[in-house]
């Protein structure tokens, strides 16, 4: 453990810091959001009980994989510098991305009855959120969507019964789900440090915008084609393969191991920051 020590000074110099700020900006927006919904009385009405959807708990997943890319890259570097014992780095940072996840997991899925309990003291009724942090609920509103222009109503019944039936697996999926992105943000970080700059362009920005463009083209030359092919065919198939709560999980273990096993390749045996960008 003393070797970790250096290591696990320098991931958590900052880091408190940051999941404080992290959660404040989540808890504005969310108690904003909600405010302006009770006096715009936008807020959905399913069975008598209100339902909000809440906003600000999506950044968790861009705050991982943000956190995932730094601690691949930036850190790394870093970590050479005090001491280049890449073994120990690794071990630190996967122990740090899985309890920082858990402590985002808690906060997200505890902040759902407390926002719940708040409201329904405020307007007198039976109020429910919706919490997209999950990607069994980002699935199903998706699904619910692209199945129903009014779907919103029955993903967010969906996602209160989930909330009350299936909490424990609602726990699990929400840190699986911050556990994934975050490696997979490791994993780019640790390409990111090994690619040539090029490359990495290439890959990480000019592949994207080609893709992008070009099916921005395709929905331009025949919409009809479009949604048909990509709406209702692949996106459609997807949805379904992911609302498979069995499915997800397995999904979601592959992608954690592929990335970990990824970034421990790109990374046990790297050079320092000077030597770097050594491979294609």
């Amino acid at each position: 453990m003393d070797r970790l020590k250096p290591y696990y000074k320098m991931l958590n110099k900052y880091m408190f810091s940051i999941a404080f700020l992290v959660y404040a900006i989540i808890i504005f927006i969310d108690g904003t959001t909600f405010i302006m919904d009770i006096v715009a009385n936008t807020y959905k009405v399913v069975d008598g009980n209100y339902i909000f959807f809440v906003k600000g708990t999506a950044t968790l997943g861009f705050i991982s994989i943000i956190y995932g890319v730094l601690m691949g890259y930036k850190d790394f570097n870093t970590a050479m510098n005090i001491r280049a014992d890449r073994a120990s780095y690794l071990k630190c940072a996967f122990l740090v991305i899985v309890v920082s996840n858990l402590i985002f997991t808690v906060f997200s899925v505890l902040m759902v009855p407390i926002w719940e309990f708040i409201l329904s003291l405020i307007t007198g009724n039976n109020c429910f959120i919706a919490n997209e942090v999950s990607l069994y609920s980002l699935s199903s509103y998706l699904l619910e969507i692209s199945k129903d222009n009014s779907g919103t109503d029955i993903f967010t019944t969906n996602s209160h019964l989930m909330n009350n039936s299936m909490y424990i697996k609602n726990i699990l999926e929400t840190f699986l789900s911050l556990l994934m992105v975050s490696s997979i943000g490791m994993c780019i970080g640790a390409l990111i440090y090994r690619l040539k700059k090029l490359t990495s362009v290439i890959l990480f920005i000019g592949i994207p915008v080609i893709g992008v463009i070009t099916l921005v083209k395709e929905a331009a030359f025949n919409e009809e084609a479009f949604v048909e092919k990509f709406i209702n065919g692949y996106l459609i198939d997807i949805l379904n393969f992911l609302m498979n709560y069995n499915n997800l999980i397995i999904l979601q273990i592959a992608i954690i191991a592929t990335c970990t096993l990824g970034t421990i390749l790109l990374l046990r045996k790297a050079p320092i920051r000077e030597y770097a960008n050594d491979l294609i």
